[in-house]
C-alpha cells in the first residue's frame, strides 16, 4: 500500500513528525556503530562512517537504478567491483556535504586500515569481503525494523497515510 505525507498533520503535529525522525537516525547510528565495533574492533567518527555509507551508495547506485543489482540483492553474494560505478573524491563530498580535504584525509585512514581500496584510476570502494561479513545484515535488519517501527507510530499519529491502490 503507498504511503502519504498528510500535509495538514505535518502542520499541526511537527513535533511528533521531529521526535519519531530523530529516533529513527538514532536507532539507526546506533546499529551502524555496534556493526564497526564488532567488525574493527571499535565504531569509526561519524565522518568516516558518513564516507562509507557514500562509498557503497555512489557505486551502487547505477545498478539499484538500471536493475542490475538483480543477482546480487544479498549481501552474502560477493559483487565484481568492476561492475560498480565510479567513486571518488569529489562524488564523496558532494553526496557528504564533507569538505573534499577532510574526504581526502578521511579515506587515507580508510584505505591505511584496510576499509576502502583506491582504484587506479582515482577511485575508491570498499575492500572486499567486508559487505559480506554478517554483522552488516544484522544492522540491516535492525534498521529495517526501526524503519518499520517509525512508519507504525507516524501512521498511528496521522502524519503518514495508506493509499489503496
Amino acid at each position: 500500500m503507498p504511503l502519504f505525507v498528510n500535509p495538514t498533520a505535518t502542520a499541526t503535529k511537527s513535533r511528533v513528525a521531529l521526535i519519531h525522525l530523530l529516533n529513527l537516525n538514532l536507532r539507526s547510528m546506533e546499529a551502524w556503530r555496534n556493526a564497526q565495533a564488532k567488525l574493527f574492533g571499535a565504531a569509526l567518527d561519524i565522518e568516516s562512517t558518513m564516507i562509507l555509507m557514500a562509498i557503497i551508495a555512489i557505486g551502487a547506485e547505477k545498478l539499484v537504478r538500471t536493475g542490475d543489482l538483480k543477482q546480487f540483492e544479498d549481501l552474502s553474494v560477493p559483487m565484481d567491483y568492476r561492475l560498480l560505478g565510479k567513486c571518488n573524491l569529489s562524488s564523496i563530498a558532494a553526496t557528504t556535504g564533507l569538505n573534499r580535504e577532510m574526504v581526502r584525509r578521511r579515506v587515507g585512514n580508510l584505505e591505511k586500515n584496510g576499509l576502502v581500496v583506491r582504484e587506479s584510476e582515482g577511485g575508491v570502494r570498499i575492500a572486499d569481503g567486508i559487505l559480506q561479513q554478517p554483522e552488516v545484515r544484522d544492522s540491516v535488519n535492525k534498521q529495517l525494523r526501526s524503519i518499520a517501527t517509525t512508519v507504525d507510530r507516524l501512521q498511528k499519529s496521522g502524519l503518514l497515510q495508506g493509499v489503496s491502490s
